[in-house]
Order: C-alpha cells, then sequence, then structure tokens
C-alpha cells in the first residue's frame, strides 16, 4: 500500500457555531482566520460578478460595495443571482441599485 498524504481543508463563516469535537486535537490542527473582503475587494468581486450582467447605467457598484460590509464572495454572488430572479420574475431589462438595495436588506 502507497503512503499518501491527505489534506483536509475546511471553510465555514460562522466558526462559533462548530461541534467542539471538530476542533478536538488531531482532527483540524491549524485554525486560520480569514477576514471578509474589504470595501476594495468587494468592489473587485462585484465588477467580477457583474461583468455578464446588462446592468442599468444608474447602477453604482462602489455604492453597493460600502454598504455590503461583512459580506463575503459568495454573498455577494448569491445577491447577484437574487437580482437575476427579481428580473426574470418581474420581467424588467435592466438592474438598478434600489433594486440591489432592497435584496441586501433581505438578505441580512
Amino acid at each position: 500500500m502507497q503512503n499518501t498524504t491527505v489534506f483536509v481543508i475546511a471553510a465555514t463563516n460562522r466558526p462559533n457555531v462548530l461541534d467542539s469535537a471538530l476542533l478536538r486535537p488531531g482532527r483540524f490542527d491549524r485554525l486560520i482566520f480569514v477576514p471578509a473582503p474589504d470595501m476594495k475587494e468587494r468592489l473587485n468581486i462585484l465588477k467580477a460578478i457583474t461583468s455578464g450582467m446588462p446592468l442599468a447605467h444608474c447602477v453604482d457598484l462602489r455604492l453597493l460595495a460600502e454598504r455590503t460590509e461583512l459580506f463575503s464572495g459568495a454573498d455577494l454572488k448569491n445577491l447577484c443571482r437574487e437580482v437575476i430572479s427579481l428580473i426574470i420574475f418581474r420581467v424588467k431589462n435592466c438592474t438598478s441599485t434600489v433594486q440591489l438595495f432592497v435584496l441586501i436588506n433581505v438578505i441580512n
């Protein structure tokens, strides 16, 4: 049998609710804190996510980045997915900043 090394990496946005059994010695030996993206990083994430979306000219991604403090990249992606759903179900052609702010409040 070949001797191989296996690395297990886990991630959570809520470490405070992890079962203490997971944190016993020998299970996950290192905990690495990765902070939420800052405003500039959120802006870059939003630009990447929306690069193929038909956004209205009035959409202010910088303002959205400012208002989504503590959102992870996954949270921002989910926000944009929800906007797409709203557009599909309401048959709108573009996305506005107001629609995004409404969703931020719904997600939080």
